[in-house]
Formats: structure tokens, C-alpha cells, sequence
């Protein structure tokens, strides 16, 4: 659950565009104050964190996202031009990333639960055996040899 969007003075609304790099009405206005691991601008009110884009999309608005997420159509999580901001739910957010390539694809070995290695998926590809041996053998089940074989899953090796 979101914050509900602060009382801003006229010092503090200053204070907050002061730290936006507004530029062409067209391109992105980055955010040039602290930014946070996932890359989204932070702006402090009061003791009270909140994400740089949020308050850009009220400050422009005043519509208080609520529970909603304030999503960008430049993908650029340090933009606060409000005309790259729009509201929508959290599936909305997944479909719009997932449409634009941005979905993390985990696959393989770079899956963190990955039990196996490119070259054993290659080598359980290439035995003659049942999948119930080779199973026994990599320390998974059957029916994941099954898929391997079937190239249902670790479709990406060759």
C-alpha cells in the first residue's frame, strides 16, 4: 500500500523541481537527486521517503495515485515528466514491461534454482537411457528428464 501523496509548501515544491533536469516538454526530465538501488529517484518530505515520479505525477495533477503505481512510457525510472507518467494497476505495469522486452528471463544456470549445468542438459539430451536412471543419476525427477528430452524446458540450449 502506497503512502497517501503529502501537503507540499510552495519551498518544499521548489526544493523538490530543483532536483528535476526538466528539459524538452518531449524528453525525459531525470530525477538528479538520490536515486535508490532499483534506480527510481527518492525524494525526503518530513521525515517521510517517497518515489520522485509519484510526487512529479501529483505535483502536475493533484491526483493522489493511491494504490495505484505511476508507470512511465519512456521506461526510464528517473524521468519525472509528467507527460511520460500515467496510473495503472500492478498487472497493467507487468503487461507494459513484458511488451517492451523489460521482463527478467532467468533461464538456466542463471536460474537460481537450477539444478543443472548446460552441459548435463546437453548430455541428458544425447543418452539413450530411460529418464528414470538419468534422473537418479543428476539428482532430479523423471518427469524433468522428461522435459529436457522433450525441449519443454532449458529450450534455449542446443
Amino acid at each position: 500500500m502506497n503512502k497517501p501523496m503529502p501537503k507540499m509548501t510552495a519551498a518544499e515544491q521548489r526544493r523538490f523541481l530543483a532536483s528535476v533536469s526538466k528539459d524538452d516538454p518531449d524528453k525525459c526530465w531525470n530525477w538528479r537527486g538520490y536515486i535508490l538501488d532499483s534506480g527510481y529517484g527518492q525524494f525526503k518530505l518530513a521525515y517521510t521517503n517517497y518515489r520522485a515520479n509519484r510526487l512529479a505525477y501529483w505535483l502536475h495533477t493533484r491526483h493522489d495515485p493511491g494504490d495505484l503505481l505511476v508507470c512511465h512510457t519512456c521506461d526510464n525510472r528517473r524521468c519525472c515528466n509528467p507527460a511520460h507518467l500515467f496510473l495503472g494497476p500492478p498487472i497493467t505495469n507487468s503487461v507494459d514491461m513484458k511488451s517492451k522486452g523489460r521482463a527478467a528471463r532467468l533461464q538456466g544456470v542463471k536460474h537460481g534454482r537450477a539444478k543443472l549445468t548446460e552441459a548435463e542438459v546437453k548430455e541428458i539430451r544425447a543418452s539413450l537411457e530411460t529418464p528414470t536412471p538419468l534422473a537418479r543419476r543428476y539428482g532430479v525427477s523423471p518427469s524433468l528428464i522428461c522435459m529436457i528430452q522433450k525441449r519443454k524446458v532449458w529450450k534455449h540450449v542446443a
